[in-house]
């Protein structure tokens, strides 16, 4: 079983039956804790663990995961980039799903994201596209205004083709298509 990036628990049959004499990992496991005669390996049934992880995870803080950033301030004159996970680029699955990939929440993570002040510092303050430069490397790409976003900060996420080739250390540069940038 697994809990979601939503918080929702799912559970999954197995693919295939196991090859020959071959068991389950908790079958295995739990043989292993009654030969050392250790506690918490009583289950009898991939039910009785499932019902176990439940309640033990009852009280845990679910948080979803978001993209915005406290307010704060970067370093005067850089740009720290902001690295953040979002729901559906976190693993090879689902980064490959075409029905995730074309939800709703998924159009933000194709934009580099900053504050309109910094923008307006960068003269990238209209919509449409920047150019994001670090080191030789540079990519056209669209960009998203959030005033959530910490002045001198901009938000690339991580596993989309738009972040492909940038690393997390600048330093970076924006600018106009065609012009240096900042």
């Amino acid at each position: 079983s697994a809990v979601n990036l939503e918080g929702t628990w799912q559970r999954f049959n197995a693919a295939v039956n196991p090859v020959g004499e071959a068991r389950p990992a908790w079958k295995i496991l739990r043989v292993l804790g009654n030969l050392f005669d250790l506690r918490g390996f009583e289950q009898l049934s991939v039910d009785d663990v499932y019902a176990e992880l439940q309640a033990e995870c009852e009280h845990a803080e679910y948080r979803p995961l978001d993209i915005t950033v406290i307010k704060a301030s970067a370093s005067v004159g850089t740009l720290q980039r902001v690295v953040a996970p979002t729901l559906y680029h976190n693993a090879s699955i689902v980064r490959h799903s075409a029905a995730l990939q074309a939800t709703e929440c998924v159009a933000a993570a194709h934009k580099l994201i900053l504050n309109r002040a910094t923008a307006t510092t960068l003269n990238v303050a209209d919509e449409g596209e920047i150019t994001l430069s670090q080191g030789d490397f540079s990519r056209n790409m669209a960009i998203d205004f959030d005033d959530d976003i910490a002045e001198g900060c901009f938000v690339l996420v991580a596993g989309t083709a738009e972040s492909v080739g940038f690393g997390v250390e600048g330093p970076f540069k924006i600018g106009r298509i065609g012009e240096g940038g900042v």
